[in-house]
């Protein structure tokens, strides 16, 4: 999933607990807004950050428990 804009921390949190249950892994890059870049890599319910210098596309990738179906699941959460 690529992400073009800056995303705010509580609608960040929102959407990954939303999808925390169907994956088993969640890794990429994004920028948060009043922090900056950041990796973010979610393993179970840990969700965890580190600041990062990696300029290259923003995006999040996921690792499925439920197989295709996961894009639904994140086109909800998105909602």
């Amino acid at each position: 999933m690529e992400i073009y804009d800056a995303v705010d921390t509580s609608q960040l949190a929102k959407f990954l607990n939303e999808i925390i249950p169907s994956v088993y892994r969640i890794k990429g890059f994004l920028t948060i807004n009043g922090i900056g870049r950041q990796q973010i890599d979610v393993v179970g319910t840990k969700i965890n950050f580190k600041e990062s210098v990696d300029s290259g596309n923003a995006q999040l990738v996921f690792i499925s428990k439920i197989g295709p179906a996961i894009i639904k699941s994140i086109l909800s959460a998105m909602e």
